[in-house]
Parts: structure tokens; C-alpha cells; sequence
């Protein structure tokens, strides 16, 4: 049993570890994406969707680093946040460069996490169903990577709009 105990307790002390690894540099990467947002900002007109575009990326920002430091995604997707903020930065030069192009990719986004909110509010005292979902969120973050930074990060696994459909939408209960 001590064996054991002592083998807990060391796998938990790693994980305690790599979770504050996962933390401190995303509170770095997070550093850096806001310089990036008030830097394209700067260069581009004050015009007031430029404004707005550099408020919704800013919050955009804070709600994912949120998440993750109050445990709000699944250890598998903390551990991929790395590529997920890196994606990021690409999302904002994208943004800035076709704000266009960006408001549909993210129409889209907002689409599927606005029904993956309304899910798990349903599902909130079923731990299986919560388990689901943030199987979901994982493969909606992948979704955004492949949107805006598939060349540069690639995504883990196949992810389209038309698996997320099936995946959320395709059981009339969602879970």
C-alpha cells in the first residue's frame, strides 16, 4: 500500500506540475496575443468596427484563458492549449486582414457555442452527459484551429462543420 500511496502521490505532484506549466504559459502566450491585438489595431484606422473587432478579440481572449485556469476545460484540452492560443495569434492577423471573411468563420463558431452553453446547462448535474460535452468543446476548438490556423497548427484529429452538425445537433436531446 505505501508503494502504491507514494506512486499517487507522485503522479499527482507531476500533474500539479504540468497544470502550472499549462497556466504559466498560457498567462505568457495571452501576454503576447494582446500586444499582437493592440498592435493591428494601432495599424489600422480607429474606424469603429476596428474598435469593436479589437474589444471581441480582447474578450474572446480573456473568456479562454478564464476557462482554463478555473478548470472550465477538460485536461486533455488544457493540455492542448498551447496550439489552441497559438491558433489564435493567427486568428487575430486573420481577423485584421479579412474582417469579413473572419466575421463568417466566426458566425459559425458562435453558432456552435452558443448551442454547446445551452447543453450543458441542461446537462449540468449528469456527469456523462458534461463528460460529452467536453468531448464537444475539444472537437470545437480543433474546428476553430482548422478556421483560422490550419496551415500553420493542423489539427489533431478530422473535425468539419458537417461532423459538428451530427455531433450536436444530429440527437434531439443534444447529449
Amino acid at each position: 500500500f505505501d508503494e502504491f500511496a507514494i506512486k499517487v502521490k507522485m503522479q499527482i505532484t507531476q500533474a500539479g506540475n504540468k497544470a502550472s506549466e499549462i497556466i504559466s504559459s498560457a498567462i505568457d502566450s495571452q501576454t503576447e496575443i494582446r500586444l499582437q491585438i493592440k498592435k493591428s489595431a494601432e495599424v489600422r484606422s480607429n474606424s469603429a468596427s476596428f474598435v469593436a473587432l479589437k474589444k471581441e478579440l480582447t474578450t474572446d481572449l480573456d473568456e479562454m484563458i478564464f476557462a482554463l485556469v478555473h478548470g472550465k476545460t477538460g485536461w486533455q484540452m488544457a493540455c492542448q492549449y498551447h496550439r489552441y492560443l497559438r491558433a489564435f495569434g493567427f486568428r487575430v492577423q486573420r481577423a485584421f486582414a479579412d474582417m469579413t471573411r473572419y466575421r463568417e468563420k466566426m458566425n459559425l463558431v458562435k453558432k456552435y457555442e452558443t448551442e454547446i452553453d445551452r447543453l450543458e446547462a441542461i446537462a449540468k448535474d449528469h456527469p456523462e452527459k458534461l463528460v460529452r460535452i467536453a468531448s464537444i468543446k475539444m472537437k470545437l476548438a480543433e474546428f476553430a484551429v482548422s478556421l483560422f490556423a490550419q496551415q500553420e497548427v493542423r489539427t489533431l484529429f478530422p473535425v468539419s462543420e458537417k461532423k459538428l452538425d451530427a455531433e450536436i445537433f444530429g440527437n434531439p436531446e443534444g447529449t
